[in-house]
């Protein structure tokens, strides 16, 4: 007679991402503001926000979305924290060189990606960024798809790792850490976009930068 087999024990899906977790990458500025709101709103206020968790929840794995959350915090009011302009340029060039190097999984040292920014902050992020990015979001579109696809795509990443290189010096000169923000924020915005005429205005910001320095220092 033969044997019967065991029957294989019944196995249960797991869910790869907790329920307040949303994999799929952002796809426009509200998408990426509406997900910070959320966070910021269920996160006990006196624990922070670690940076890697930001990053983590927000940005997916998208090197553009990456780009804009730490931009985003720049333009905004937190910016005024002392070392904040220098700790957002740290996860920029970390994010611009692994995306040159082709890596799938952000890496963060672990002293950065333990750093952490209020909730409350984040809720300031939003308050100061939701009205006007609803209001031009409208206007993006692809265009000038020679500065995102052609041969000049390249510029726009160097750019952005330059400027972050210079954010330790932006520290001392007043407004030019928001400055440097916004520049970023236009060249991810229009890489996420695929809008050339974003990435002309992040180059104009960013090229302007230096007058701005040397004029403000001298």
């Amino acid at each position: 007679m033969a044997k019967r087999r065991p029957t294989p024990p019944h196995r249960v899906a797991v869910s790869a991402a907790p329920p307040d977790r949303d994999d799929r990458a952002p796809r426009n500025l509200s998408e990426i503001i509406a997900r910070m709101a959320r966070l910021a709103a269920d996160w006990p206020d006196n624990d922070g926000v670690p940076v890697s968790i930001l990053l983590d929840r927000l940005g997916g794995h998208s090197f553009a979305t990456l780009l804009l959350l730490p931009s985003l915090i720049l333009v905004s009011p937190l910016s005024a924290v002392p070392g904040l302009t220098t700790m957002m340029g740290l996860v920029i060039i970390l994010v611009v060189i692994q995306h040159l190097l082709r890596r799938r999984a952000l890496w963060l040292p672990r002293w950065l990606g333990q750093r952490r920014v209020s909730a409350s902050g984040l809720q300031s992020v939003v308050a100061f960024m939701a009205g006007p990015a609803a209001r031009v979001e409208r206007w993006f579109r692809p265009r000038l798809l020679l500065l995102v696809d052609g041969p000049l795509a390249a510029f726009p990443i160097a750019l952005i790792l330059a400027i972050a290189l210079c954010m330790p010096v932006f520290e001392f000169v007043p407004m030019s850490g928001s400055l440097a923000g916004l520049a970023i924020a236009f060249l991810a915005a229009g890489m996420l976009m695929r809008d050339g005429l974003l990435l002309a205005a992040g180059i104009a910001v960013g090229l302007a930068l230096p007058t701005l320095v040397w004029t403000t220092l001298s």
